[in-house]
């Protein structure tokens, strides 16, 4: 095992393989599972969030086809991110992405 820092972070132990610093990343990246609205400011109804997702992933010339689950629900949380912040901002998501 060895341990990594910084001046400005503490240090946290990390395997060889790196996978407790990924576990770290990763509940901070993805926290929560692919479809959950739990961590939705008041969301649309699972189907049309769902069809949100797909529609901000085609913004970016991608679709959700033949991805791997895990890239699915990293985009999911970004959806999920986005969609709060335009809450906290006062702006409409839906009109948003009907604008672009």
């Amino acid at each position: 095992m060895t341990e990594d820092a910084d001046a400005n972070t503490t240090a946290l132990p990390r395997t060889i393989s790196g996978s407790l610093v990924d576990h770290v990343m990763n509940r901070h990246l993805i926290p929560w599972a692919l479809y959950d609205l739990s961590g939705a400011r008041a969301p649309d109804s699972l189907e049309t969030m769902q069809d949100y997702l797909r529609r901000f992933r085609g913004l970016r010339g991608k679709s959700l086809d033949g991805i791997s689950y895990e890239s699915l629900q990293r985009s999911w949380c970004a959806f999920i991110r986005r969609w709060n912040r335009m809450l906290e901002d006062g702006r409409n998501f839906q009109q948003w992405l009907a604008n672009r």
